[in-house]
Parts: structure tokens; C-alpha cells; sequence
């Protein structure tokens, strides 16, 4: 993998697009409650689209991982961290130890598909942009993303909060503007870019096994 990933070009590919909805919205007063509700339908498709991104660039990570110790015998961090959320997994069902490690050391290959596919349970059961949804999706393939940006994770933990608000309550609030908005996205895209590049570096750090 190599970042930008194609996950982070369509991103913002998928945000430019979003924007169309706001294009006669005033940057810094909503003039009126249309202007307010396409605001509203903004904030929510930026944070679907952000969500989308996230999950998409962890899911391709961990298959890559494995793809790349099935096709060329290569152990990255990534699919250590895969092979660790298996196991801490098994730990937690109370499944024995021994048991645990006489599967990984017969047959890894197979672990590392158990492992996958208890990551896909992970992103399908993903709801959300908060830092405990960062770390469910990211700690698995090798970092924890408060380490890596603090600032990020609460900017994207305050704007799962905001679209929280917008998803459950009919509120049209005045004092919501598009550019304060459009300041905080762009701050948080630019900063997302890191966490593509962190995904890219967990995959390259690797030894080939025999």
C-alpha cells in the first residue's frame, strides 16, 4: 500500500461532491431553515463519507497483510496485530491457551484467515467516528490512533457527536455556520492523510519467513 491510498483520493473526492448540497448555503449566516437543513444534510454526508474512508482503508490493510504472507511469506505488523486481536479473542471465550497455540503454530495461514474474518465482524459492527470506533478499527492492524494524532481523533470524536445530535434530533440550530464547519473539515482531511500514511507504514514493515 502506498499513501495517498485510493481510500484517501476518493475521500476527498467524495467530500467535493458533498458540497454541492451547500452551494447557495451563506458561509456565515444560514439565512433561513432550508439553508439550516442543507447544512444539517451536509455535516451528515461528510461524516459518512469520513466513516466510509476509515473502514474501508483498515479492511484493505488486513487483507493486504494476508495477502502478502499467503503470496510472498511476509509477516507485517499489520497481520501481527490481526494475529493478536484473534488471540486476545480466543482469550476472552475462555478458550485454552494451549488449544490457542497449537492452532497459530500448525497452521498460521489458516489463523490469519480466522483473524480476517473476525475483523470483518468488527468493521460491519462499526458505527461511528469516536475514539473508541478509531481504536476498534486500527488497533488490529497495528496502531493506536490517539498516538498517532490526539488532536484528529478529538476532532473526529467531537464530530461524531455533532452528527449524533443531527441524526436523532430535529434540530435546526442558528448558530451552526458552513464555514466554522468547512474549517473544522479541512483540518481534519488534512489531517486524515496521516493515519493513511501510518496504515501504509504498518504494512511494510515485514520479514519473510521460509
Amino acid at each position: 500500500m502506498k499513501s495517498p491510498t485510493s481510500h484517501y483520493k476518493k475521500l476527498k473526492a467524495d467530500l467535493r461532491k458533498a458540497r454541492k448540497i451547500v452551494v447557495r448555503v451563506d458561509p456565515i449566516e444560514c439565512k433561513n431553515d432550508l439553508q439550516r437543513l442543507k447544512l444539517s444534510s451536509y455535516v451528515l454526508l461528510c461524516h459518512a463519507a469520513i466513516e466510509q474512508f476509515l473502514e474501508e482503508l483498515a479492511l484493505e490493510a488486513a487483507m493486504d497483510a494476508r495477502r502478502n504472507f499467503k503470496d510472498k511469506g511476509r509477516i507485517s505488523r499489520t497481520l501481527v496485530a490481526l494475529v493478536a486481536a484473534k488471540v486476545l479473542d480466543e482469550t476472552k471465550a475462555e478458550k485454552s491457551k494451549s488449544k490457542i497455540g497449537s492452532d497459530l503454530v500448525r497452521d498460521i495461514d489458516e489463523y490469519s484467515k480466522q483473524a480476517i474474518n473476525l475483523f470483518r465482524n468488527t468493521i460491519k459492527e462499526n458505527h461511528g467516528i469516536s475514539e473508541r470506533n478509531l481504536d476498534n478499527l486500527f488497533i488490529p492492524i497495528g496502531f493506536k490512533p490517539n498516538e498517532i494524532d490526539l488532536s484528529l481523533v478529538n476532532s473526529l470524536t467531537a464530530l461524531g457527536e455533532r452528527r449524533g445530535g443531527l441524526a436523532h434530533k430535529f434540530v435546526i440550530k442558528n448558530e451552526d455556520t458552513l464555514s466554522a464547519f468547512e474549517t473544522d473539515l479541512k483540518s481534519i482531511v488534512r489531517d486524515l492523510e496521516g493515519i493513511d500514511q501510518e496504515v501504509c507504514l504498518c504494512s511494510k514493515y515485514s520479514t519473510k519467513i521460509n
